[in-house]
């Protein structure tokens, strides 16, 4: 973690071969211009300076990680004494993460490995109740490295109750009636969204990159609309009969950006007034 108050100096950064993703923190409000980006990728030490230098107008501090090979994996849990009552794996079906965040299209899978990894850590701090762990998995080699632990309930936890995995009513059975054995097996395969900004974040960085042709950048797009016809992918909160918080996110969504672009205000030419 990088205190962008103070100079930043290369001896701060981690040891890193494949570059660095960097996530601002602690804004410090509204200020001339537009902000400064709050995620950045660099591939090397002096682009990582660069982007904090960047940042240190607009951030109070920035957390700067070591980039690793795989695609985002998660593991869900409801450990209690170091026995896991309810166990499941994501993985992310987009292999780039983007600037709102990872896993707007996931997949349940298993991954035995890296499951039994996030039951040994959380056995061994000793946590009680619902848990995720986070990890890159390079599925060439089959290594995989821990990005952090979430001790709350995750971003993707729509899709774990699409599998049949309800672990927001077995935490609630396992604390209040004292339940320690639950049947629940996940189903793989499942496919869930986070169409409402998940989604349009990750098209909106595809369609910015730079080393991505403009029939790469249609495809993208073309591959956002199907999915809204594909029976096979679920959207979160389009559950059935409780679909309202489908569209009160929606509706979220759209006044977000809607403020956003009347906050921007008119774009001012080269030698206007302002």
């Amino acid at each position: 973690v990088v205190d962008l108050d103070q100079p930043v100096g290369a001896d701060q950064l981690p040891p890193s071969e494949t570059g660095y993703f960097i996530k601002a923190e602690g804004h410090r409000g509204a200020g001339p211009g537009e902000a400064a980006p709050g995620f950045a990728f660099a591939p090397d030490a002096p682009g990582a300076l660069d982007n904090l230098s960047a940042m240190a107008k607009d951030w109070r501090q920035a957390l700067v990680q070591a980039s690793c090979t795989g695609i985002q994996v998660g593991v869900s849990v409801l450990i209690d004494k170091g026995k896991p009552l309810a166990i499941s794996c994501v993985r992310d079906c987009h292999p780039l993460p983007h600037s709102k965040g990872t896993m707007s299209l996931r997949e349940s899978c298993w991954i035995p490995d890296i499951a039994a990894d996030t039951v040994r850590r959380l056995a061994h701090l000793g946590w009680q109740g619902c848990a995720m762990g986070e990890y890159r998995y390079d599925t060439q080699t089959g290594t995989f490295n821990l990005i952090e632990i979430n001790f709350r309930f995750w971003q993707y936890l729509h899709l774990d109750l699409w599998a049949g995995v309800d672990y927001p009513r077995m935490q609630a059975e396992w604390f209040l009636d004292g339940r320690t054995t639950f049947s629940t097996t996940p189903r793989l395969g499942v496919i869930c969204r986070d169409t409402w900004p998940g989604e349009v974040a990750q098209l909106v960085n595809e369609l910015r990159r730079e080393d991505l042709s403009w029939g790469g950048k249609a495809a993208s797009a073309w591959r956002f609309l199907a999915r809204f016809c594909d029976p096979r992918i679920h959207q979160d909160f389009w559950f059935p009969g409780d679909r309202l918080l489908y569209w009160r996110n929606l509706a979220g969504f759209l006044s977000d950006e809607f403020r956003s672009l009347i906050g921007r205000g008119p774009i001012q030419r080269a030698g206007s007034d302002p």
